[in-house]
């Protein structure tokens, strides 16, 4: 208040002194600030650029069909769609559609130039792509032949889920005639299992 009938000129003296004195007063420059409309806008524009090479492969699309092919880990992620399927996941059948699928998503994304993807969506096709090639890779090793191993098992998994404690819901009719029909399924991979 003292400061008020200060002219301009010793107004200015008197404050650059002030914070010559008192560091904590000199002043932060102050960032603009984005409107939350603004932000989402830019959002919506940058997913939407016609030039974004990951446009080419439906991320969503894989992440259903590896659902599908895993109802397992559906369930464990809390997507009960598929809590009545277990597939013959050591059969001939099931490995043969796993690798056409891996190949046609690898292919699908190979095609992109990596070079022209922003830092954040090249981690994402470097993964991606890792990923596809390591599920390549283990191929040449058949851990189907393997049904059991020292870490664990389907045969020591579906007694857990089972339990009524684990993914696997029992709050409901519907939830035992799922759990029915996936142990079904688990008749069919034993049988695999006895063939292999």
């Amino acid at each position: 208040i003292k400061l008020l009938p200060l002219p301009t000129l010793e107004l200015a003296e008197v404050l650059d002194q002030e914070v010559m004195e008192n560091p904590l007063l000199e002043e932060e420059p102050v960032e603009e600030t984005k409107t939350v409309e603004e932000i989402a806008q830019e959002e919506t524009a940058e997913r939407e650029r016609p030039d974004d090479p990951l446009k080419e492969i439906d991320i969503e699309r894989f992440f259903e069909d590896s659902l599908r092919m895993s109802p397992l880990l559906a369930t464990f992620i809390g997507d009960h769609r598929y809590d009545d399927q277990l597939p013959n996941y050591i059969g001939p059948d099931y490995r043969a559609q796993a690798r056409a699928m891996n190949e046609r998503y690898l292919a699908e994304v190979q095609i992109i130039d990596a070079n022209k993807l922003a830092p954040a969506d090249r981690i994402s096709y470097e993964i991606f792509v890792r990923e596809r090639l390591r599920a390549r890779a283990a191929e040449q090793f058949p851990d189907y032949l393997l049904p059991l191993n020292q870490a664990g098992s389907l045969l020591t998994l579906m007694p857990a889920l089972g339990s009524g404690t684990n993914a696997q819901p029992f709050g409901t009719v519907e939830d035992y005639e799922q759990w029915l029909k996936r142990l079904d399924g688990l008749v069919v991979w034993m049988d695999q299992a006895i063939v292999n």
